[in-house]
């Protein structure tokens, strides 16, 4: 049996904490700036940032020496178990955020511009965990991970408010 407590662990829960609260600061400034937050934008738009963020961690531990071990005292079946659920739950959180990115571009609650920002956030985060690129253990790990998401969240969620179907 998973511990679920691993999962949790390998999911980072602070850095997802704190990119939730910069994708409520950029929904702040726009409604500083006049313009409607939608809450159903608001979540599904969350749900999207937050399950990127959580897949590319689970990606980065898929992606880690098979033979490190992730706890202690852990056989090589139960790495190897617990690698297979990782990359599962990481393919299934990339679903429900491209789900969710759909939705919205459908409801016409996500400008196009917008939409591909996201697209740019995925492409940011498969670099920085899936090989052969892996920012994460090159040392531009940090990079990679900071410079998209606080100008991407920032500009994404003013974007996605303002009720153009054209773009910011």
């Amino acid at each position: 049996m998973l511990n679920y407590r691993m999962f949790i662990k390998l999911a980072r829960p602070l850095q997802i904490l704190l990119s939730a609260l910069t994708y409520s600061l950029g929904a702040g400034i726009s409604r500083y700036l006049g313009h409607p937050v939608h809450a159903a934008a608001f979540g599904l738009g969350l749900l999207s940032v937050v399950a990127i963020e959580v897949a590319a961690f689970w990606l980065l531990e898929y992606f880690r020496l098979a033979l490190t071990p992730l706890a202690k005292e852990e056989s090589p079946r139960q790495r190897e178990e617990l690698r297979i659920s990782l990359f599962q739950s990481a393919m299934a959180l990339l679903t429900v955020a491209g789900a969710s990115i759909v939705t919205l571009l459908l409801a016409r609650l996500l400008p196009v511009p917008a939409g591909a920002l996201m697209v740019l956030i995925v492409v940011f985060f498969i670099a920085y965990s899936v090989p052969p690129m892996r920012l994460a253990e090159t040392g531009y790990g940090e990079l990679a991970f900071a410079l998209p998401w606080v100008h991407f969240f920032l500009l994404w969620r003013s974007c996605s408010n303002t009720g153009s179907s054209t773009g910011c």
